[in-house]
């Protein structure tokens, strides 16, 4: 068979179909990889409700109720007959709703600081890179100053266009504001 994988003969290169298709980086992926992770995580909670303008205010609104002051409202449901019967409180939903809470919460928490360290790490990486940048900057207008860099020059304009910088900071003093108060008595010999 002299042909392979379509009309491609063999021994050519077939042709690119990815045309206009971006790389995929490997921190593209790992992130990938880690967002399918999160979905399946995000799958073992029931029921998951996300804030929404018409229940946000409700919600928040409602935070302030003390947990002992329900746990007493579900124990006065239990126990009088006369309430249970208005049926207007679940108390097979409640102690469900405290459970869900109490499982929970330790996973928030996890979540949270995980989503900090996540957070300064993304801030870290920028600030060395951002350090880098700046310390070649520096660097690249050393080079440019030698009439040997004269090709690190346009360089140096791009980068100084880059980092968006108007010349050097000017240092503001400050003079204390004068002295206030009750004026001191005459100093007598």
């Amino acid at each position: 068979m002299s042909e392979q994988a379509g009309n491609t003969a063999v021994g050519e290169t077939p042709p690119d179909n990815t045309e206009g298709v971006p790389t995929l980086t490997r921190h593209q992926q790992l992130a990938d990889d880690f967002m399918k992770g999160v979905d399946s995580l995000l799958a073992f909670v029931p029921k998951l409700e996300t804030s929404h303008r018409s229940t946000a205010v409700f919600v928040r609104s409602h935070q302030n109720v003390k947990p002992e002051f329900i746990r007493d409202t579900i124990a006065a449901v239990e126990q009088n007959p006369a309430l249970r019967g208005v049926n207007t409180f679940d108390v097979v939903a409640a102690r469900d709703a405290f459970q869900f809470m109490e499982a929970f919460r330790p996973a928030l928490l996890k979540l949270k600081a995980f989503s900090d360290s996540l957070q300064f790490t993304i801030d870290s990486k920028y600030a060395n890179l951002a350090a880098d940048s700046l310390q070649m900057y520096a660097i690249a207008k050393g080079v440019s100053r030698d009439a040997r860099g004269a090709a690190v020059a346009s360089h140096v304009q791009n980068l100084k266009k880059g980092l968006g910088r108007r010349g050097p900071r000017s240092k503001l003093t400050v003079e204390p504001p004068p002295f206030v108060g009750p004026s001191a008595p005459p100093l007598t010999k």
